[in-house]
């Protein structure tokens, strides 16, 4: 605490008066406590200092505005940088015109070879002509689930988390394997509602062997080109056989602890909200991926409505998965998504996010595995 204190003597770029910037310094060091947080040099502390001060003027500036639906709070990134932040949790912008169609159309190859020192040997890829013919639709079009039924007719609000189909909040730490946990969690749900059996899977087991269709490891990927390597491979281990160490390793998946299957996958209409939600409110948990903008990593509670971020298709940086919808009690319909930072992010781990408007992109990628 006191080293904490006396750090206030490097002078401060925030013109802030020293009973506040004493003030914020004492909240800082209650945040270290809680957090567990260990900084190796004063010159290390002194900087972590001017960062919180710079995140909780953001705070304090975003919940003092009364015409905001959401709330934010100075969470376990409050010592973080905005390009730190960047770096360790969210992946490489996506593009999403690959889950409007199989990796392998158009002219040439587009699937990239594995590097065996690496990765291990991988899966087999079939050619396009060994694809059977449905599945080939499927995995263009909305797909039989959701064929039909006007958004009218939909429920008022679905919550998956209700029929317990939804796996826990996992962390996915400092790797932006997002689109691991999406994939996972959808995949856990549709093998539920099939199955009756919620069984966690491996997210690790993505991010070492699932390169050769399009993702990246810790530097981002998307679900529906997971979906498509889970289908391809005959499975996915189950988190108990193959567990998240937050890296990129080598493939060591074993056909003897597959949890899960992939038969084929729906990719939902780009930009279609409407579709989205037959699918959510029907078929069960929806991939979808959308842009995190610099606010949204200290979301606290309320239905996240920004102003700031992108909703282009290639804008894509967070991964994440739609279990439900619902409507707030001013009126504002919205999305019940499940994040990948932990269970203290949010509220338990999820959040809020406006529905109707493409916010952010979230109906850019869409997919769901048909299993």
């Amino acid at each position: 605490m006191l080293l904490i204190l006396a750090s206030l003597a490097i002078p401060s770029a925030y013109g802030k008066s020293v009973i506040q910037e004493f003030d914020v310094a004492v909240e800082f060091a209650h945040w270290v406590a809680t957090h567990g947080k260990m900084y190796d040099t004063p010159e290390e502390l002194a900087n972590r200092l001017e960062v919180y001060r710079a995140n909780h003027e953001l705070v304090e500036a975003h919940n003092s505005n009364p015409n905001v639906s959401y709330t934010l709070e100075l969470n376990q990134f409050a010592d973080r940088t905005w390009e730190e932040f960047r770096a360790d949790h969210l992946g490489a912008l996506q593009n999403c015109s690959a889950t409007h169609r199989r990796l392998h159309l158009g002219p040439g190859p587009v699937l990239l070879p594995l590097k065996r020192s690496l990765r291990g040997p991988g899966p087999k890829i079939p050619s396009e002509s060994k694809i059977p013919s449905e599945s080939k639709r499927l995995l263009h079009g909305p797909g039989p689930y959701i064929s039909s039924g006007r958004v009218d007719a939909m429920p008022a609000s679905v919550d998956w988390r209700q029929k317990g189909v939804v796996t826990p909040v996992k962390n996915q730490g400092h790797c932006g394997s997002c689109w691991t946990f999406s994939t996972t969690g959808c995949l856990e749900s549709h093998h539920a509602i099939k199955t009756g059996k919620l069984v966690s899977l491996s997210e690790q087991n993505l991010i070492d062997c699932a390169q050769a269709f399009g993702n990246m490891g810790c530097n981002g990927g998307l679900p529906s080109q997971a979906f498509e390597f889970v289908r391809y491979n005959g499975g996915l281990d189950t988190e108990a056989a193959y567990p998240y160490e937050g890296k990129d390793d080598t493939c060591r998946f074993s056909n003897a602890s597959v949890g899960a299957t992939v038969k084929s996958q729906v990719n939902i209409t780009f930009q279609d909200e409407d579709e989205l939600l037959k699918a959510v409110a029907t078929a069960g948990p929806v991939s979808i991926a959308f842009q995190v903008a610099s606010d949204f990593r200290f979301y606290k509670q309320g239905v996240y409505d920004s102003t700031v971020c992108k909703s282009g298709q290639k804008d894509v940086n967070h991964a994440v998965l739609a279990v439900g919808f619902d409507t707030d009690e001013d009126g504002k319909d919205y999305w019940i998504v499940k994040n990948s930072w932990g269970a203290s992010w949010g509220v338990d781990g999820y959040f809020n996010i406006v529905r109707g408007k493409n916010m952010c992109g979230l109906a850019d990628c869409a997919s769901y595995p048909i299993v």
